[in-house]
């Protein structure tokens, strides 16, 4: 099952560090770089590089709490609403 998800996010446009990172947040739930870091065994100054490219793509958020940036990633199901909305628009637009 964690292979099959793997594959339809990097089908999807993820490499497979996007792919840790954003599997580490779902399991997690919210938590900070340096717990996403270690769950995803990738250091912690890519690790920012990572979460700041998924939160261009929409897939994670970022709230403060007292001084520190707490990370959290959206559920599945809305990541994969909105590749089919962006493909069926992409082909609509081709036909």
């Amino acid at each position: 099952m964690a292979e099959n998800i793997r594959n339809i996010l990097q089908g999807i446009g993820l490499t497979k560090e996007q792919v840790e990172v954003y599997l580490a947040g779902l399991e997690l739930g919210e938590a900070s770089v340096q717990n996403l870091a270690k769950k995803a065994n990738i250091k912690r100054p890519t690790t920012y590089l990572i979460l700041d490219e998924l939160k261009a793509k929409g897939l994670f958020s970022q709230v403060l709490k007292g001084k520190k940036k707490i990370f959290s990633s959206r559920r599945p199901g809305k990541i994969v609403y909105q590749h089919q909305t962006k493909r069926n628009t992409a082909q609509a637009n081709y036909a």
